[in-house]
């Protein structure tokens, strides 16, 4: 399996959120295929389908889900770190 990066798990919030590719790529300022071949790889990798395409959209799968709640923690904790030491560098340059 290969390492699950960053900008995939935006990109997958984004689509769990937009419940549609194209609105999600509209918003992240990316070409809706791309965002396609991202999930489907991501999907691959993990060995389980995340997302139920249809012609209204996108549904979470269960397993999805659990994704997203984890995608959301990670996210969460990498914009605190990058917040973290900004802060500091901020106060050191003082």
């Amino acid at each position: 399996m290969r390492d699950l990066d960053l900008k995939t798990l935006r990109l997958f919030v984004a689509v769990a959120d937009c419940r549609s590719m194209a609105r999600a790529a509209e918003q992240e300022q990316i070409e809706p295929s791309a965002i396609s071949k991202r999930i489907a790889q991501l999907e691959y990798d993990l060995g389980i389908e995340l997302l139920v395409r249809g012609r209204r959209g996108v549904q979470t799968t269960p397993a999805g889900l659990a994704l997203l709640e984890h995608a959301r923690s990670v996210l969460f904790t990498m914009d605190r770190i990058v917040a973290g030491l900004q802060q500091r560098r901020v106060v050191s340059e003082k």
